[in-house]
């Protein structure tokens, strides 16, 4: 009898150490891949649309439709120009690489870019707009 008393004491005290944890569950964020600067504009090998575009923090998001494999490759690009206005807007645009060994239907990707790179180009003040080709709205970014 006793035995079996010290075996619930052990099951009580182990799930209650077990509900007070203060371990957290690491919430997984997207890996932002920086935005490419260059020097002229790279046509894009991959006709796509952008379903959605947002900033969080300075991670652009974006979800894009397209035809072709889920190995095609994009990257966020930008020129150099800068709009001269208040505040500066930079006109910036994706492009994809098309894998051209694979041929497969519609995708739907989720891709993730870090802007910190424009917050070190000189003239930029801490607030900026970008232009996104294919997307109709001004993101503002701060």
């Amino acid at each position: 009898m006793t035995l079996n008393k010290i075996s619930i004491a052990i099951a009580l005290i182990v799930s209650i150490t077990a509900c007070n944890s203060t371990k957290k569950l690491a919430i997984e964020k997207p890996i932002c891949k920086p935005l490419q600067l260059v020097k002229t504009d790279t046509p894009s090998t991959l006709d796509y649309s952008i379903d959605s575009c947002y900033l969080e923090q300075s991670c652009l998001h974006f979800v894009i439709s397209y035809s072709g494999c889920p190995t095609d490759t994009f990257n966020l690009q930008w020129n150099g120009v800068m709009m001269k206005s208040m505040p500066p807007q930079l006109p910036i645009k994706l492009v994809g690489n098309a894998n051209t060994k694979c041929v497969s239907g519609p995708q739907v990707q989720q891709l993730h870019f870090d802007l910190d790179t424009l917050k070190k180009v000189p003239y930029i003040n801490s607030t900026f707009m970008i232009l996104i080709e294919g997307w109709p709205s001004k993101i503002e970014v701060k």
